[in-house]
This record gives C-alpha cells, structure tokens and sequence, in this order.
C-alpha cells in the first residue's frame, strides 16, 4: 500500500511540473572581440558642437579597441519574449585624420560604456538598443579622453532619451529631448 501511495504522489508531482513552465536565466559571457572602425565627422554648421568643432575641420576617426560584454537574458511570462541586460566596455584607441585621411592630426584614448536593459524576441549574443521591443533602461557615454563625449541614456523607452555632446572649449549641446 506504501509503494502505491508513493507512487500516485511522484506521479502527481511529475504531472504538475509538466504543466509549469519554469522561467530559464542564462548569463552570456564575458565575451570579447575586436572592435576596429572609421568613423567621419563632417563639418558642422557654426553653433552645432560636434567632434570636427575641436579640430576646426571635418576629421575621420579610426577607432580600435576590444569589445567586452557580458548579458543576462531571462524568459518572461510572454512566449518568445525574453529580458535582458547587456553590458559592454571597450578601451581603445581613437586616431584622429584630416578629411582625406592623409595627415594624422592626433592620438588620443577612448573608452566607451553601455548598459541596455529591456525586451527582445530573439535569442542572440548582442542586441543593440534599437533592436529591443521596449527598451525599459539604456546608459551610453563614448569618450574621447579630455576632447570629445557623447552620452546618452533613457528610461521607460527610447522616446524618452537624451543625448548629448560635449567638446572641450565649446561646452556641451543637447540633442534630445
């Protein structure tokens, strides 16, 4: 009689497990990779402070540092909707060069650091910010040391961001809101 009760309970309780999903968390990462790219600063009008207004002229950027992640995704109640927060350094380089890339004008360090928390449909290893379905919190600061910033950070959705520049010895503009 004790073995079928027993039985009968262990049944049930498989039963009832299958019945429940159990949410899944999965921790990604530290993962790495290499970050290297060109990026071009047109000349701004006057009064519009950008990364060209320090040099006094449209400059490339060559970026390269290494990128360093980590993310924590957890399912939600939603089938196929999955939380996540994803944080990410990188420390590198920024090499500075006139408009036709043919004078190096200057070296400086840079760093960048972003934290994206919010909802996706898709499993991944990165999610940008504007691939989330609903961005719940998004903090973003690029640094170019002591010469350029752009930071930016939002909660309760990417329409309620602001994003601003900063360039040392023409103060800060406010892009958003």
């Amino acid at each position: 009689m004790k073995r079928v009760v027993l039985v009968t309970m262990a049944s049930m309780l498989v039963i009832g497990l299958a019945g429940t999903a159990i949410a899944q968390t999965e921790k990604v990462g530290p993962l790495t990779s290499s970050f290297d790219i060109w990026q071009y600063y047109p000349a701004h009008p006057l009064g519009t402070i950008r990364l060209d207004t320090y040099y006094g002229e449209a400059v490339w950027v060559h970026y390269v540092s290494t990128n360093r992640w980590n993310m924590i995704r957890k399912e939600t109640d939603d089938a196929g909707i999955w939380w996540v927060k994803i944080s990410l350094v990188q420390n590198g380089t920024a090499e500075v060069w006139n408009a036709d890339k043919s004078v190096r004008l200057d070296t400086q360090p840079f760093m960048a650091n972003e934290v994206t928390m919010g909802t996706v449909d898709y499993i991944a290893n990165w999610y940008h910010r504007n691939s989330l379905l609903y961005v719940e919190k998004w903090s973003y600061h690029w640094n170019i040391d002591g010469i350029y910033h752009y930071k930016g950070s939002c909660k309760d959705g990417l329409e309620n961001r602001h994003v601003e520049y900063w360039v040392k010895g023409y103060g800060t503009e406010v892009l958003f809101p």
